[in-house]
């Protein structure tokens, strides 16, 4: 038995290929997670609402996406390459991509959910459900 808990994955012979079609749209969104293109948020739990900002500079409304469940909010945002034809690129720190999932701290409505979009921050609204998660369980005899 090796002193390692675990043994580490034989390297390939040779390299992969990525699929011709390239990469599927969760390969994309994970390499945007792990490149640093996660915008910052602030969640705000009160009693009855959970509140969640995005800071999402320079992207419009119509390039957000918000889909999430009762306890985990995803939100997306992808903007067009806007390379002007005979223009090179010198310096391209603006994310085009960014993709972040937040777990909620609380069970949330998510079909009641309500959203808005000013000054480069989206507020999502996400009212609280009303069962507990948890429940009671009680010894027979």
């Amino acid at each position: 038995m090796s002193e390692y808990p675990f043994q580490p994955p034989e390297e390939p012979s040779q390299p992969t290929q990525p699929p011709a079609e390239g990469p599927s749209e969760w390969e994309r969104s994970t390499a945007t997670w792990h490149s640093g293109t996660a915008p910052p948020v602030d969640i705000v739990d009160n009693s009855v609402r959970i509140f969640v900002a995005i800071d999402l500079p320079g992207f419009k409304e119509e390039e957000i996406r918000l889909r999430g469940d009762e306890f985990t909010l995803i939100i997306s945002a992808e903007r067009p390459d806007e390379r002007e034809e005979g223009r090179s690129v010198v310096l391209s720190e603006r994310p085009k991509r960014v993709e972040r999932a937040v777990t909620l701290p609380a069970a949330v409505d998510i079909e009641a959910a309500t959203a808005s979009y000013e000054d480069g921050v989206c507020t999502v609204t996400l009212p609280k459900t009303s069962t507990e998660r948890y429940g009671e369980i009680s010894f027979s005899g």
